[in-house]
């Protein structure tokens, strides 16, 4: 079950580096990088029998690159010693075809369908996450193909939450960028957006939907349905992590 989480998490990123014209391919690995923000910010898809180490451990001193990079936990053990790792994300699948019809519409959600949109997604996804999320890159995924869809939750009048789903290869809907601003945490925006999602991802006709969860939130998941299958983890060169302590 792992493999498919990684799947679509792999193919989300480099959709979004091929929209955004920030994937770079290299000897045995993948990364998407956007020039004016940090996500996606990734070095994933290693191939272990081809990769070049010193090429990738290059990749991970430069500044304008990522300084970590992703695997499976089902791979860890391959890459050798000289790394360490920097997270972990439980890996979770939730089989649709045994769970309720979620297709009851959200109230308060909708979709992004133009600037103004993507220009509120990449604010409430910034505040939400931490982490600097450009509108032109959401700008460059919404309208381009059915595969993705985008939505900004409304609590009062004010855009407060986010949510992406990915429909990647398998016939897999993925879950991703599900984030609430601070302030409006702890009023079930995260789960009213989860069920937006899983109910197209029933739309999508998808046997499975999935997704990546801190280990504080994955319990919110389970409650829904979701089961825990491994982890997805990211690993830096040591003294790449000593220069960011």
């Amino acid at each position: 079950m792992e493999k498919y989480v990684i799947n679509n998490l792999f193919e989300f990123w480099k959709y979004i580096g091929v929209q955004s014209n920030s994937l770079y391919q290299k000897d045995g690995f993948s990364i998407v990088s956007t020039p004016d923000s940090s996500w996606p910010d990734k070095i994933f898809d290693l191939d272990v029998k081809a990769i070049n180490f010193n090429l990738l451990n290059q990749e991970l001193n430069k500044n304008h690159r990522p300084n970590s990079f992703v695997l499976s936990s089902t791979m860890a053990h391959l890459i050798g010693g000289g790394y360490e790792q920097s997270s972990s994300l439980e890996a979770m699948v939730l089989e649709l075809l045994y769970t309720p019809d979620w297709d009851i519409p959200e109230p308060g959600i909708v979709e992004v369908t133009d600037k103004q949109g993507a220009f509120h997604f990449a604010q409430i996804s910034t505040r939400a996450f931490g982490y600097h999320v450009s509108p032109n890159t959401i700008e460059a995924l919404f309208g381009q193909s059915p595969k993705i869809k985008m939505y900004i939750g409304i609590e009062q009048g004010v855009y407060a939450s986010t949510g992406m789903l990915f429909l990647d290869s398998n016939g897999y809907s993925g879950l991703h960028m599900i984030g609430t601003l601070p302030n409006y945490q702890g009023r079930g925006l995260g789960k009213r957006m989860t069920l937006k999602l899983l109910a197209e991802a029933v739309q999508n006709k998808s046997e499975k939907a999935v997704l990546v969860a801190s280990k504080a939130g994955a319990h919110i998941y389970k409650k829904l349905g979701f089961k825990s299958y491994g982890t997805v983890d990211s690993f830096s060169v040591k003294q790449v992590i000593e220069t960011y302590k």
